[in-house]
Formats: structure tokens, sequence, C-alpha cells
């Protein structure tokens, strides 16, 4: 009679590793994570946009050095974790892949309004828009901080520099941004949009008045000397006032009132 041999194979379960594969995303949109599957002999099992990691029978949950979903600018490692006991034919070994996931600014634009303008002294505000590349107005804008006044020349923005009072003085200014600005909105490719590049914002000059107090005297004797201030003037800035303007207070001929004359002609830079 024929002899029955009966022989057992084992098979054993295949070993791979899994790894990430390099991947580039604009900051605030979610990276599309691709990965790469190969022997122990570091043999390809497949691109990377063909694995089905079901067929491995394993669900990968991904990271990044940066501990968070959607990272700041920069460069971080992926990070790979999951259960791989439910994979019945590899031995899956989940690798972590330094450098992988380059993160880069997301470019906006910023829109301001046309005309603004304000008096020399007041509060400067300047709203603005940020824009995304497509044209969309972003309903709240992700930025922090505010624009701020200058001076262009070549493309390149300068901010102005407050006087010694700690103001803009007035004049014509262009509309820009600091470096601190930049700073504080890194993971943005900031630039103006085309319309509001050319906009420009007004300080016009504050509009002083003086006032000279009522006085009396009694007949026959010297004129009291009169008691004049500036109305609608930074007391800091009295000073300089009376470095530019002369203010004489002459009496008028048979009245008690005093009328006030501008004694010079010199125009202020901020009055």
């Amino acid at each position: 009679a024929d002899a029955e041999i009966r022989i057992t194979v084992t098979v054993a379960r295949r070993p791979v590793t899994v790894s990430a594969t390099a991947v580039e995303a604009v900051y605030g949109e979610k990276p599309d994570y691709k990965f790469a599957v190969a022997d122990t002999y570091g043999n390809s099992l497949g691109s990377p946009e063909d694995i089905q990691f079901g067929d491995l029978g394993i669900t990968l949950t991904v990271g990044t050095s940066a501990g968070k979903e959607f990272p700041d600018v920069g460069t971080y490692d992926i990070i790979l974790s999951g259960d791989v006991s439910d994979a019945v034919n590899y031995e899956i070994t989940l690798t972590e892949t330094e450098n992988a996931l380059t993160v880069v600014q997301k470019e906006l634009h910023i829109e301001w309004e046309k005309n603004m303008s304000t008096v020399y002294g007041a509060t400067i505000n300047i709203p603005y828009t940020a824009v995304d590349p497509t044209g969309n107005a972003l309903a709240k804008s992700p930025l922090t901080g505010k624009l701020v006044l200058g001076t262009m020349s070549d493309d390149v923005f300068t901010p102005a520099e407050p006087n010694e009072f700690g103001r803009i003085n007035a004049g014509t200014y262009s509309i820009g941004w600091t470096a601190e600005f930049e700073e504080a909105n890194s993971n943005y490719a900031l630039s103006r949009s085309e319309e509001s590049g050319g906009y420009t914002y007004q300080i016009n000059k504050a509009v002083f008045g003086v006032k000279v107090d009522s006085n009396t005297k009694v007949y026959g004797e010297a004129d009291p000397v009169p008691v004049w201030s500036y109305i609608n003037v930074f007391a800091e800035e009295v000073q300089t006032l009376n470095k530019i303007y002369t203010v004489i207070v002459d009496r008028v001929d048979g009245e008690d009132a005093y009328q006030t004359v501008d004694g010079n002609t010199v125009s202020p830079a901020t009055y």
C-alpha cells in the first residue's frame, strides 16, 4: 500500500516596517499623509499611494512631534501608532520618520478702507480684512496686532517714528505693518492687496485757539497783565507752540475787552 506522508508547514508572519513619507502642508490645512511599507531588507512592498493598511490588519493613528493637529510653520517628525496585534500575516514595526512633515506659510492678503483720516493727537485706528488667495474675505481675521502708518519706498514699508510726545505728526502716510506684526503672525505670508496698497491715511492738523481770561481795572490805572491760554492743545506741547507762535494780546481802544492777534506766520507740523 502507498505510504501517506504528512508534512506540517508553518507560515510565519512576514516582518515589515511602516513609515511615513515626506509631505508638505500649508498652515491650517490637514496634511495628506502618505506611507510606505518595506520588508526587513528594505524592499518596498508597494508604492505609498497603493498601500491599503486594511490589508495589513491594522489601523494607524498619525501624529507629529508638534503635538497638535495643525502645527505651526516648521519641520516635524511624523509619529505612527496603532494596535498591530491583529495583523494576521505581518509582523509590523511602526517607525518614526524624522523631519518628514514640512508646514509652510499660508498666503493672506490684507485689505483696508479708502480715504481714512483723523486729526493729530487722536487715536489711530486702521481696520483691516484678511483675504485668502482665492479672494475670499475671512469672517474672522486670524491675525494678531494692529496696522501702522509709515512710508513706502521701492515696495519697502518703513513705520513712522512718533515725535517727542509719542504722537505721529500730521501728514499723508502709507499703511503697513511692523516686523513685530510679522513675527506675531509668522504662520502667514502677508501681502497688501493690489487695490489697498495704494490707499493712504491722512492725519490732519489740529485746530487750536487762544482764550483770554476776562479782567477788570480801575479807571485811570495801568492795564492789568492779560492772562491767556491755548485751547485744544496738549499740555506737554504748549512750550513747543510758544517757540512757533507769538501771541499778542492787544486792548481795543475804548473797550474793556481783549483781542488776540496771531503774531507769527510760521506753520507748525501738527497744528
